[in-house]
Order: C-alpha cells, then sequence, then structure tokens
C-alpha cells in the first residue's frame, strides 16, 4: 500500500463516501442510482426553435435532481467521472445514429 492509499483510507474514516443521489454509505454513486442516469437521449421540442435539435436524457428530478445539487452546490466532484460518462454514451448514441 503506497501513501495515496493511507490517505485515502484516512479520508474515508474521518468522511465517509455516500452516494451523490440517494445517500447511501461508501459509494461515489450507487448502482441503482447510476441505472437512474442511463437513459436514452429523447429529442425534444421547445417553445422558441433554436434551429438545432434539443436532446434530454431525462427529467431533472429524484435521483437527478440531487446528484446535480450535490454536484454544483456542495463540491461533490467524485460524481465528475459518472456523469462525463453518461454524456459520453449519450453523444456516442446520437452520432451513431447519424445526429
Amino acid at each position: 500500500m503506497g501513501f495515496s492509499d493511507y490517505l485515502a483510507a484516512a479520508l474515508e474514516l474521518a468522511l465517509p463516501k455516500t452516494c451523490a443521489g440517494c445517500g447511501a454509505g461508501g459509494v461515489v454513486l450507487c448502482a441503482t442510482c447510476r441505472q437512474e442516469w442511463s437513459a436514452i437521449p429523447n429529442q425534444i421540442s421547445t417553445r422558441i426553435d433554436p434551429g438545432i435539435p434539443v436532446w434530454s436524457l431525462g427529467v431533472l428530478g429524484g435521483v437527478r435532481r440531487r446528484t446535480i445539487i450535490n454536484l454544483k452546490e456542495r463540491g461533490r466532484v467524485d460524481v465528475i467521472p459518472y456523469l462525463g460518462a453518461v454524456m459520453r454514451a449519450a453523444v456516442e448514441y446520437l452520432q451513431a445514429r447519424g445526429e
């Protein structure tokens, strides 16, 4: 075990990880909450036509809302890799379909 491993273990003892979506202990984003983020992009209509397609990965509520609030207002930057993976998967999905 290297120094960074010991430091991570000490931080876990002092400030245990909790799921940014539901508060479950021991994880950054639990499997159930990660599943909530895995949606197929849907094209949405807007009141004013922006001239380009607008896509959504779901409604901002529940797990999604709590995760975003934890990131933006509570500094939970540890969720960024998970949310980045969601965005990447969405872009790849749309690219594969020629969108």
